[in-house]
């Protein structure tokens, strides 16, 4: 019993470790896991995080200039894929720009197919009237003069503040984005979706005149974030405020934003029974849509992802008629919602106490949850993780993406005694789309369970099975084809493209249905066959007299009788050479004509007939036979006849 029970123990122990490694802290990425900066003094606010090919992490944050001033800049900072700082990047790892006069705010960033890196937020063209703000940088962080105004667009849509929440790039490189703009002159907000062209202008097709805005008069509305649907449509979130209480919303436009996409909930509006603000919003791979917020209630704010279909309709089937929440403390606050290669869903924010009730300061939150909206509790021990900030006096994470190899990173700030401070951390993680035990990490195809690092390599195949970077090809003549594809691979001159050599006892082609032996096809290999390259030779074939060739391969030609070419002489066969046909004459009163056979001079048999010549006349046709040399044989009652004819 115990030798199978120990095995049995053993696998269960192995799978509690790689589950164990999912939503825990990398000791591998800065102190621990979490890199906790002050970048330059008082305020470092990030808001957005990508990804490099390269696994480089780029972070746009507003940050204090350094000067001692309360204004805020733009500042992109890029992190070598260990947390530290890359030196490499821009000026010292990082790129800073601002009006030293007023206050920028940075939101998004996304790194670009062709490397580059594109920024967004709003530019402090005055402290009372920021406009909208996309800049575009090169990879190693210098600004991009094919974009805007030597790598700036600045936009100055309306007289109020103009702010730049989120953006996607399209496949034909223009720029959507959305966000909100507030009513000059007044305190209220007011939702725009906009359009820029690739070069970082404005796009006066889209909409009216690049943007589309809705909302305001009296109330309070913004948009946070944004996706792309593939008919092009764009879905967005945020919070409207029609009657005082903020309620989550999400809006669909036509793909051109002229109108709303009228086939979505109330004529493309989506105002929710909840309380709260959307702050992220994806497509998940099953077609929901999916966006998470805050609740407000009785007992404080919970975190909650909302699911709805292509309708607007909630997704009765996914949480608890289409919501999920998760109230761990007194304040729980979403900001970003991510969907892993295998379908389930991280959502990032902080879990705290608040400042009526007490309790412990914001931590990170991560929680991730399956498709159907249960929770994970394969993530950490719960199904969430709240990571402490030592000396804070609360912490959240603004944004998060997923690496190739399934860790998760997430970017935020804590509130340190001095003011805000960058933060940066990175989670281990464990996706094993086939099961196979291995995950992204390891797992060179995680869609396939035979292909792994402890799978047998199967040769020739083009396909790495045991993920060690190679295919494995056995070519062990070297003449360039594999052991699967050459007949013999201990010959170099035995391959497909070889020529075969007959008579060598080899296969020099590889292809069986090229001969090395028995070239004429005529069932007699050379051992046997007189002339193997022609098929009327052999031992078999029937001799023909008088053409000094050996038909039947008996070492003689059949020479007939003097009595027979005395009687050939009575056949006389004109006329000879002939075009078209030749008569045969002969006296039928003495000679009586059994059978005819014409042969050429290989000693195939072209014609063979047996003629009514009563009359002692016979023609025989020509016409259809190319020149050259041909055998008349005559079988008479008193021998055979032989006669050559020559047809020109």
């Amino acid at each position: 019993m115990l030798k199978s029970f120990l095995p049995i123990i053993l696998v269960i122990f192995t799978t509690q470790l790689l589950f164990a490694q999912a939503g825990i802290l990398d000791p591998s990425f800065a102190d621990e896991g979490v890199l906790n900066l002050d970048l330059n003094g008082d305020h470092d606010i990030p808001q957005s995080v990508a990804l490099q090919e390269d696994g480089k992490i780029v972070v746009i944050l507003s940050g204090s200039t350094g000067d001692g001033s309360f204004d805020l800049d733009i500042i992109v900072v890029r992190l070598n894929s260990d947390g530290t700082i890359d030196d490499s990047f821009a000026d010292n790892g990082q790129f800073q720009y601002g009006n030293p006069n007023a206050t920028e705010l940075a939101y998004h960033i996304e790194v670009l197919e062709d490397g580059k890196i594109m920024g967004a937020g709003c530019y402090g063209t005055s402290n009372a009237n920021p406009d909208l703000l996309l800049f575009r940088l090169n990879p190693d962080g210098t600004p991009d003069p094919t974009f805007g105004e030597d790598g700036i667009s600045i936009y100055p849509f309306d007289l109020g503040q103009d702010y730049i929440r989120s953006f996607e790039v399209r496949g034909d490189g223009k720029i959507v984005f959305c966000g909100y703009s507030t009513e000059p002159g007044y305190i209220y907000t007011r939702n725009i979706v906009g359009r820029f062209n690739a070069n970082g202008f404005i796009d006066s097709t889209f909409a009216n005149n690049g943007i589309l805005m809705w909302g305001g008069h009296e109330t309070f509305n913004e948009l946070h974030d944004m996706v792309l649907a593939e008919d092009g449509s764009i879905l967005t979130c945020g919070y409207s405020a029609p009657a005082g209480a903020n309620r989550v919303a999400i809006y669909k436009i036509l793909e051109d934003g002229s109108d709303f996409d009228t086939t979505f909930a109330d004529g493309g509006h989506l105002l929710t029974p909840y309380s709260g603000i959307a702050e992220d919003i994806i497509i998940h791979s099953n077609g929901n849509i999916l966006a998470t917020s805050d609740i407000n209630n009785v007992n404080g704010v919970d975190l909650a992802v909302l699911a709805y279909d292509d309708l607007g309709n909630p997704v009765t089937s996914f949480g608890m008629d289409g919501l999920f929440y998760l109230d761990i403390d007194a304040v729980d606050q979403p900001r970003s919602l991510v969907e892993q290669v295998d379908g389930k869903v991280i959502v990032g924010g902080a879990s705290g106490g608040n400042f009526f009730t007490g309790g412990p300061p914001g931590a990170l939150l991560t929680a991730r949850f399956f498709e159907n909206g249960e929770i994970d509790t394969s993530w950490g021990d719960l199904g969430y993780v709240t990571t402490d900030i030592p000396e804070t006096l609360g912490a959240i994470i603004n944004d998060m993406v997923i690496q190739p190899d399934g860790k998760v990173v997430v970017a935020g700030q804590h509130a340190a005694l001095g003011g805000n401070d960058m933060v940066v951390a990175r989670y281990g993680n464990f996706i094993d789309q086939d099961e196979d035990g291995f995950g992204l990490d390891e797992d060179c195809n995680d869609l396939d369970m035979a292909i792994n690092p402890d799978a047998e390599e199967i040769p020739n195949n083009e396909i790495d099975e045991d993920c060690d970077g190679i295919a494995l090809i056995i070519d062990e003549d070297m003449d360039g084809y594999n052991s699967d594809e050459d007949c013999d691979d201990q010959n170099a001159a035995v391959n497909p493209d070889a020529t075969e050599v007959p008579y060598n006892g080899l296969d020099d082609d590889c292809n069986e249905n090229t001969p090395d032996d028995d070239l004429d096809g005529d069932g007699f290999i050379l051992e046997d066959d007189c002339d193997d390259t022609n098929a009327y030779i052999n031992p078999d074939a029937e001799e023909i007299p008088n053409n000094e060739i050996d038909e039947d391969c008996d070492g003689m030609d059949l020479m007939v009788s003097v009595n027979e070419t005395e009687l050939a002489q009575q056949f006389e066969v004109f006329p000879n050479p002939a075009e078209n046909y030749i008569t045969i004459q002969f006296d039928a009163a003495d000679l009586h004509m059994k059978q005819i056979e014409l042969s050429d001079y290989t000693g195939k048999k072209l014609l063979r007939e047996t003629p009514d010549v009563n009359a002692g006349m016979f023609q025989i046709q020509l016409g259809h036979l190319p020149q050259g040399l041909y055998l008349l044989t005559i079988y008479t009652d008193t021998g055979i006849a032989l006669k050559k004819i020559i047809k020109k």
